[in-house]
């Protein structure tokens, strides 16, 4: 196959040969190392590949798919026997300050990955729980703690699940422990309401 950009690559492994390139992989006529094109469902780029190969990782790169249909993104590294390995972002640490009080059982409420929830609802099983992906809006920390206090956020833009955009505020009903949208029109509303049912997260 033409590729110029992986043209003339050396085997990282024996570091004798020149790689081979073939349809589905690059492969050592030497000692047979290889390396896929496309990893994770996610086809390489030539210059992706002469950096694996050349530099033994890659930039952090987006569009890989797990077996479940997941998308993540992480760097691809040859580990010391030039298997090709992911390295994955840390995970972000947030802040343990509670945001506000929970509205149905009264603790504390503190920030994690995907949403604001209670600190303590492994013991007490409580399921309030306030996500911060809101029809494509991530929800904001200072915008959770005005919701947990009681006042509205927005209006926001905002996407429905058939891509179509609306404008709405946020409040939070708290005997229900839910967010609700309070929506610009009823053009707005009937767009949401038609992909989403209940406007609640």
């Amino acid at each position: 196959m033409a590729g110029t950009s992986i043209a003339n690559l050396t085997c990282p492994m024996c570091q004798s040969s020149v790689l081979e390139e073939q349809e589905a992989l690059l492969q050592c006529p030497g000692c047979n190392w290889s390396v896929w094109r496309e990893i994770a469902h996610r086809p390489l780029k030539d210059s992706e590949l002469r950096t694996l190969v050349e530099e033994g990782e890659t930039a952090q790169l987006e569009g890989f798919r797990s077996k479940a249909g997941k998308t993540f993104a992480a760097v691809l590294y040859l580990d010391d026997v030039g298997d090709v390995k992911f390295r994955f972002p840390p995970r972000p640490e947030f802040s343990k300050e509670p945001l506000g009080v929970c509205p149905l059982c009264g603790g504390d409420v503190i920030e994690r990955e995907k949403a604001f929830s209670c600190a303590t609802w492994r013991e007490s099983h409580c399921a309030f729980v306030l996500w911060k992906d809101q029809s494509g809006h991530r929800l904001a920390r200072d915008e959770a703690t005005r919701l947990l206090a009681g006042e509205t956020v927005g209006p926001l833009a905002m996407r429905s699940r058939q891509g179509k955009r609306f404008r709405a505020k946020l409040r939070l009903d708290r005997d229900e422990g839910r967010v609700q949208y309070e929506f610009q029109d009823k053009a707005s509303s009937a767009q949401h309401g038609e992909d989403d049912g209940h406007a609640s997260a």
